[in-house]
């Protein structure tokens, strides 16, 4: 089992009721990609998001452990090459990247280390204060 998003082991998504847990995590299919010469293992953007109940129809914000934020579209949520990993070269990450990192392989500017929070709908734009991606 691997901690996410803070000690207390949950990726912890605002505007919504949902903070899902290390082992909720671990239920869901596992997802593999290769980003920067790296094999990163974890779980789709959209499972994580279907199994929370949160649709992907909206924009979300994902936020870093230093409050920094990437703006991600609903396009980006579907795709296949964005995953929430837990692991890089079949070892947990290291605590300057992890214990959980956004991943999506196709577009590196919206990777994102030591991930605390999504950030729902009308509240993703306050939180990113960037452009969407």
């Amino acid at each position: 089992m691997f901690a996410c998003g803070d000690t207390s082991g949950a990726v912890h998504i605002t505007g919504t009721p949902a903070a899902l847990t290390s082992a909720e995590l671990t239920e869901l299919p596992t997802a593999t990609l290769t980003y920067e010469g790296h094999t990163y293992t974890g779980v789709r953007l959209r499972d994580v998001l279907a199994h929370a109940g949160v649709a992907t129809d909206q924009p979300m914000t994902a936020v870093d452990a230093d409050n920094h934020g990437e703006l991600l579209t609903p396009a980006t949520l579907q795709r296949d090459d964005a995953i929430l990993a837990y692991a890089v070269d079949d070892a947990l990450l290291r605590a300057d990247e992890g214990p959980l990192r956004l991943v999506v392989a196709g577009a590196p500017d919206l990777s994102l280390k030591r991930l605390v929070r999504l950030t729902v709908g009308g509240e993703a734009a306050a939180a990113a204060g960037t452009a969407a991606r």
